[in-house]
């Protein structure tokens, strides 16, 4: 099924939807490498793929590009990314104890220093 972004190709339609499959498949491969099992870090290494990728791209292909991200490859406009992180938590909405990136690993995290001990010596 041609998205209705594509639509406004003319006959060259099938031709566009397979190099942009063959171009969105390359992103999510590339973006898939190093991830593991964490979702969360591919669909941001794939979103950003993409948006670097339109932004090479023409008007009428940067709309096809993403007509065709979000309608085969689960693409997230402007990262679809609802999350705020707090204090407690980080970018990816998990706390210290259940983030599996590190984000709590970093020398900024509030940590309590350890007293020093002061002694008199009258």
């Amino acid at each position: 099924m041609l998205c209705a972004a594509m639509t406004d190709l003319g006959e060259k339609a099938p031709d566009k939807v397979e190099e942009l499959r063959t171009i969105l498949a390359e992103l999510a491969t590339a973006a898939s490498r190093g991830c593991g099992l964490i979702y969360e870090l591919y669909q941001s290494r794939f979103d950003q793929a993409v948006e670097l990728r339109a932004a090479r791209m023409g008007p009428e292909d940067v709309a096809a590009l993403i007509a065709q991200a979000v309608e085969e490859f689960d693409y997230l406009p402007n990262g679809g990314n609802d999350i705020v992180p707090s204090d407690d938590t980080c970018q990816h909405g998990l706390d210290a104890m259940t983030c599996p990136c590190g984000c709590f690993e970093r020398d900024t995290w509030p940590y309590e220093e350890p007293a020093d001990e002061q002694t008199d010596e009258h």
